[in-house]
């Protein structure tokens, strides 16, 4: 029998995920390879100067593609459970999955707008910020004087006692 091997678009999977930060294990879980396999597929990314090129020409593809398997495997995992199943789940496990689902597509969908440009800059909140760092600077600005003030009238009363 000869060896199994993987598809270039997989090893570019394995390095966009690597890359995201999950461990070697996290990524054994979402595709069936050896351990050994990913660092040997990450050497190859080292050593392998066309795989770079494609995977840094097809990042954000590769990336969404990898998220939408995700989500799939995610609705079948949720297809699988029973009402019976969540009955019988803690009021911890049912806010954990909820959790854990949510934040997952959450980031995923984030990291695909910043690898294609269109993260979205929440001026709102940035506003808000500065005003309230505006607002503060004038309260100092107003303290600072009104401490002036007393301080110059204690001096003033201090000069008129002697």
């Amino acid at each position: 029998m000869g060896k199994k091997t993987i598809s270039d678009e997989k090893k570019v999977v394995i390095k966009s995920l690597v890359d995201s930060g999950k461990s070697y294990r996290e990524v054994q879980e979402i595709i069936p390879v050896s351990l050994g396999y990913i660092g040997k597929i990450i050497k190859e990314f080292e050593a392998n100067k066309e795989l770079i090129n494609y995977y840094k020409t097809n990042k954000v593809d590769i990336l969404l593609k990898t998220q939408m398997d995700n989500l799939a495997l995610q609705g079948a995992i949720r297809a699988s459970i029973t009402k019976k199943d969540v009955k019988n789940w803690t009021p911890d496990q049912k806010a954990r999955w909820y959790d854990a689902t949510g934040r997952d597509f959450g980031i995923k969908f984030d990291k695909s707008r910043l690898e294609e440009g269109e993260s979205t800059e929440n001026v709102s909140v940035l506003y808000r910020h500065i005003l309230d760092i505006q607002r503060r600077k004038i309260q100092e600005r107003e303290q600072e004087q009104n401490d002036d003030v007393v301080e110059a009238e204690i001096v003033k009363e201090n000069a008129e006692n002697r």
